[in-house]
């Protein structure tokens, strides 16, 4: 049976229209991590603003306990003038380390593009990092923003 060029459009776009639907709700979820994670580093500056660096930072580095690990999601936190990590949520073994040394399994510089690329209205800086849920390496987007002194981080895994 002969199909028309009329019919093979439409295949097409059936085709087209069934992986947008199956897309979407994996963008979307993808979205609402992202907002999560911007959330999160807006909360980390106000926590800053309100009780203190010294103060925050402890809150922060208690991870679920002070709210500031949620799954996969975790907040940390650059002095700029050091360079060094003053707060981590997931991992507190990373405080005091030299964020610029910082690479991935591919060699990515990340921790010098957190430094390169916060701004006050935030970036994002792709690489590859160990998911604590899953215990894979996986491909992650940290959202950076740049405020006084530091740099606050949460990441997303994709």
């Amino acid at each position: 049976m002969r199909e028309t060029t009329g019919t093979l459009a439409r295949r097409g776009l059936f085709a087209m229209a069934a992986a947008l639907l199956l897309a979407s709700p994996a963008m979307a979820a993808d979205e609402a991590r992202k907002a999560e994670a911007k959330a999160m580093v807006d909360r980390g500056i106000a926590d800053v603003a309100r009780l203190g660096p010294e103060a925050a930072f402890a809150v922060m580095n208690t991870g679920e306990a002070g709210g500031y690990k949620q799954h996969e999601l975790y907040i940390f936190v650059v002095e700029v003038a050091t360079g060094k990590v003053v707060a981590q949520a997931n991992d507190q073994g990373r405080v005091g380390m030299e964020v610029r040394t910082m690479k991935d399994v591919d060699g990515v510089p990340y921790g010098e593009l957190f430094m390169e690329k916060a701004t006050p209205e935030g970036a994002w800086v792709a690489y590859r990092r160990e998911n604590p849920v899953t215990k894979q390496i996986e491909p992650k987007e940290s959202f950076v923003v740049r405020s006084g002194d530091y740099i606050y981080g949460v990441g997303v895994y994709n």
